[in-house]
């Protein structure tokens, strides 16, 4: 998600983006799930953002689903559903959609928004062919305190081609070493870490 919001941040620097992620219960405990959904529902519903995005995988897509058909309800708010487990059962309950990667495609709907165009959208996957061109992804990052570990991608796609992995479809690339050491040395300078 840091990766999606300071690509769209380079050319949208007036526009203000926040991540909030919310933990999930058992894939079937409804009670659970039942309460994350209004957690979820209150919290967007209170902050009143101009569009609400949603990553999507196999252990959230049925909840994902559940939001976006609330929302739509209740509320204009426009719905972005991203990610792996995307696939065209999402078009009802949201306005736009991202299939694979989605730094350019996400700035691209960014761009239509602020155009006053925001009609619904999806499009076609679009690979980040240079990595090094996305901003590192935690140079906007609220709390820099006590973490425990940080994730940093190094490459993107699969060197085997594997017919049942969504990651073996995309073409393996990497980052370079100067752009990995560069994400490194600025988490190391500016976020504190726990043991």
């Amino acid at each position: 998600l840091c990766y999606l919001k300071n690509y769209a941040l380079k050319f949208h620097p007036d526009v203000d983006f926040k991540i909030k992620e919310f933990g999930i219960g058992h894939k079937f405990d409804y009670d659970t799930n039942a309460t994350i959904e209004l957690q979820v529902m209150s919290y967007i519903l209170m902050k009143k953002p101009d569009l609400v995005c949603f990553s999507c995988y196999i252990w959230n897509d049925k909840l994902i689903k559940n939001i976006c058909n609330a929302l739509r309800k209740v509320s204009d708010i426009k719905i972005l559903v991203g990610g792996v487990e995307v696939d065209s059962s999402f078009k009802d309950c949201s306005d736009y959609l991202i299939v694979g990667e989605g730094e350019e495609k996400f700035k691209e709907v960014i761009d239509s928004l602020i155009g006053g165009k925001g009609d619904k959208w999806n499009d076609s996957e679009k690979l980040v062919h240079n990595l090094d061109s996305i901003p590192n992804p935690y140079e906007h990052w609220d709390d820099k305190k006590n973490y425990p570990v940080m994730r940093i991608e190094t490459s993107r796609g699969c060197v085997y081609d594997c017919k049942y992995c969504y990651y073996a479809e995309r073409k393996y690339r990497e980052y370079s070493l100067e752009y990995i050491k560069s994400n490194l040395d600025y988490l190391f300078n500016n976020f504190s870490f726990k043991a």
